[in-house]
């Protein structure tokens, strides 16, 4: 279950999947060959990969937290800012792309970069950067909410968060009922919507780091079914005229079940599955992007497809260059006190 350096390869290799999984979201896979197998693949199996990444993320937070019995919210406060800067680095980066693409349309006025802020301040400065800002705006209520309640009512209000933040990004263009509060949701971009969005994804990891581990065969029992409905779920909105297909009800207990199953399946690796994952992560991001923006060479998406590739590259690589780095630093300081 375990590699040499303690990771969980298991949760390193669903990451993998997870990634592919997100790329395949982003470039509509199998749309060439058959609209239902795109919807199939793209809005169902691939919507699961979001939702178990952050329940990988609250899981492990809290293991980190837990260490100090969760008083001391600094691998919280890291985490948010090694976000923020993310987030600010690249929003940054992508602003020049926004720059020529305003100048090419005409638009490159005063009014253009104030709306780029406000979108930078509360909501996302580019349309895929949203996970970015609305990881920080969650993870800024997630150590209040784990340290104050306890376990029942943290299910609680993950649940009545979820219940609200799915109706209000799918139900509610069905139903129409609460305008003035969902147009209040809606209003405020990335901060509401990381309430509703990534908090409670946040608290189900949470939640699974603190209470007896399900069994495995009945984890992976509660998974299959969750899924089952999840797809029952799906139909039912596409059968009754919904065309927006992100994070629907039972996207959350199959994150949960899902994330549980994989944590406990044995997978035995004489190797660090961190690497492996990265260095998989960085091909698959690099050549989905160019197949898919091989297709659209006369607008600027082949621009901002090629970029969103080697975006993830780029954190990737710098990241493991800072840790080799790290590392090096800790051998020169351990051989200076041998010495």
């Amino acid at each position: 279950m375990t590699s040499m350096s303690g990771r969980n390869v298991s949760v390193d290799i669903a990451k993998m999947v997870a990634a592919i999984f997100v790329i395949g979201v982003h470039t509509r896979a199998f749309s060439d060959i058959s609209d239902w197998a795109s919807f199939v693949f793209c809005d169902i199996i691939c919507r699961t990969a979001v939702p178990f990444f952050a329940v990988c993320t609250g899981f492990f937070l809290t293991k980190k937290l837990l260490k100090d019995h969760i008083t001391s919210w600094i691998p919280v406060k890291s985490a948010a800012i090694k976000t923020l800067l993310l987030y600010i680095n690249w929003s940054v980066f992508y602003l020049l792309l926004l720059v020529f693409i305003w100048y090419k349309a005409g638009i490159l006025t005063t009014s253009s970069f104030i709306n780029w802020f406000k979108s930078f301040l509360i909501g996302e400065s580019y349309f895929h950067l949203w996970y970015l800002s609305q990881t920080f705006w969650a993870l800024l209520l997630f150590f209040p909410i784990i340290k104050l309640l306890n376990i029942k009512m943290q299910i609680v209000l993950a649940i009545l968060l979820w219940a609200f933040g799915v109706y209000a990004d799918i139900y509610y263009d069905l139903i129409g009922a609460g305008s003035s509060i969902i147009n209040l949701y809606n209003r405020f971009g990335a901060v509401t919507c990381s309430i509703g969005r990534l908090l409670p994804l946040f608290l189900a990891g949470s939640i699974l780091a603190r209470v007896p581990s399900l069994p495995l065969r009945n984890s992976w029992l509660m998974t299959a079914l969750s899924f089952a409905i999840l797809i029952m779920e799906v139909y039912i909105i596409r059968s009754v005229g919904g065309t927006h297909f992100k994070y629907e009800f039972f996207s959350l207990p199959l994150a949960f079940f899902l994330f549980n199953s994989i944590r406990q399946t044995p997978i035995n690796c004489s190797f660090d599955s961190k690497y492996l994952a990265q260095a998989f992560i960085c091909i698959c991001t690099s050549s989905c992007h160019i197949i898919y923006s091989s297709k659209h060479r006369s607008s600027f998406v082949f621009y901002a497809v090629c970029l969103r590739g080697i975006d993830y590259d780029v954190c990737c690589v710098s990241n493991s260059v800072r840790q080799s780095s790290q590392a090096k630093k800790n051998l020169r300081l351990k051989c200076l006190f041998l010495l």
